[in-house]
């Protein structure tokens, strides 16, 4: 029951585009711990905390990577990649790393501004005019599945969306814009679907918000939406733009929307919970969980919001630029500008001590707290039990990649893991 459940309620984030080769690592530095100041004794706490959960069939393995002053100091796999076949989790699995590709499209965005192209104050409606007449749900009937609306007091902007504050829910998230969602056939996921994202954007535009456009903060499909913005207003399919303007400068030979079959061995496999434990999504797929996606299929739906497939390296290699300003080496991907709006509060702080950037979760304040966030740190995480974070006080980025739809102990195992991250931080 538990596994029909979380199949029904949750349509979620995933697909990829790109053609890499095998990932090399010459251009990624190592470090030994205590030469960054950290305690390698220390750091051994994080086997712990993934066996235990391995342990458990919370997870079936995982990947963690830690860096520090751009150099890495800790890359390890833990338990399995497949549990049937007792293959090993290595450190260069692709992960589908769902909402986690969200900061990447926003970086798109931040690089149209620079190219002259879009302004964060413009109407969504001037890339897609569907968008010029949104309204605002008024009531739902839940017996035959009608609304009604009121008046939107103003247009949505890309602003809005880059920080959430649109107004476009998710429907995985709310009963009510599940049926919504349904009846116009708006997908939340990314899916080898055989249309594109801005078909899909198009049907999303006759969904009444669920606030009023900048009331507040409300997690959903903008981001999917900038993915369309980003094919308007550069005339390429969001793959190629994202491809030619990141993955392909940054050298991220193992990323993107949809990967060549000479890498279909390197995706992770695909795990659901159920009241026995982990289950292996089945060939044949679960609802709209696929295990050869993002590998076959009709390979033209690029989800903003979640289609991006990544090693934990090369996700390390996106964030590092973005922690140091906009470069990766020798190679400048954004502004220092553009990069400071991305990681500092752009909205309405969401739950305790976070707000959000344009693309980031932001901590505004130091926490407190076991966990000891700093403030600056900014951090996403994926459906499919992914997350990142850099802390710029620290100088670290952090990566953590396992392959679990909606795991219940994400959150409890991503604390732990920065628990001991951060007790075995000693300073310079």
């Amino acid at each position: 029951m538990r596994l029909l459940l979380i199949t029904i309620i949750l349509t979620a984030l995933f697909a990829c585009n790109s053609s890499p080769e095998k990932q090399t690592t010459e251009r990624i530095p190592t470090a030994d711990p205590a030469s960054v100041g950290f305690s390698a004794d220390s750091l051994a706490g994080i086997e712990s905390v993934a066996q235990e959960y391995i342990g458990k069939q919370s997870i079936p393995g995982a990947s963690v990577l830690i860096a520090r002053q751009g150099k890495v100091i800790y890359e390890k796999a833990f338990g399995y990649d497949n549990l049937a076949e007792s293959t090993p989790m290595t450190t260069d699995k692709i992960f589908r790393v769902a909402s986690m590709t969200k900061p990447i499209v926003s970086a798109a965005i931040l690089k149209l501004y620079e190219e002259g192209k879009l302004n964060f104050s413009d109407k969504l409606s001037k890339y897609i005019p569907e968008f010029a007449d949104v309204e605002v749900l008024d009531a739902y009937n839940e017996s035959d599945t009608t609304w009604t609306t009121k008046p939107a007091e103003r247009e949505i902007t890309i602003h809005d969306l880059l920080t959430h504050n649109s107004g476009i829910n998710y429907g995985f998230t709310s009963p009510v814009y599940g049926a919504i969602y349904g009846k116009l056939k708006v997908p939340d996921s990314a899916h080898p679907f055989d249309f594109t994202i801005l078909d899909a954007v198009k049907r999303l535009a006759k969904a009444p918000l669920t606030h009023q456009p900048g009331e507040r903060w409300t997690y959903g499909l903008s981001t999917d939406v900038l993915g369309a913005v980003v094919e308007i207003a550069s005339g390429q399919t969001l793959g190629d733009y994202i491809s030619e303007n990141f993955l392909m400068p940054l050298q991220l030979n193992h990323s993107g929307f949809w990967l060549p079959d000479s890498l279909a061995s390197d995706l992770a496999s695909f795990y659901i919970p159920s009241d026995s434990g982990l289950v292996e999504i089945p060939k044949e797929g679960l609802g709209f969980f696929r295990p050869d996606f993002p590998i076959s299929g009709a390979k033209k739906y690029y989800s903003g919001g979640s289609g991006l497939s990544m090693t934990a390296r090369d996700y390390f290699v996106f964030s590092q630029a973005i922690l140091n300003g906009g470069m990766y080496g020798d190679t400048r991907i954004l502004k220092e500008e553009s990069v400071n709006l991305m990681r500092s509060n752009q909205a309405e702080s969401i739950p305790r001590y976070f707000g959000f950037g344009y693309g980031y979760g932001v901590a505004t304040k130091d926490s407190g707290d076991f966990r000891n966030v700093k403030t600056g740190k900014f951090f996403w995480g994926g459906a499919f039990h992914t997350t990142f974070w850099a802390d710029p006080a620290r100088e670290l980025v952090v990566v953590i990649m396992s392959q679990v739809v909606s795991s219940p102990t994400k959150n409890e195992f991503d604390a732990k893991i920065e628990a001991v991250i951060n007790a075995s931080y000693l300073g310079e």
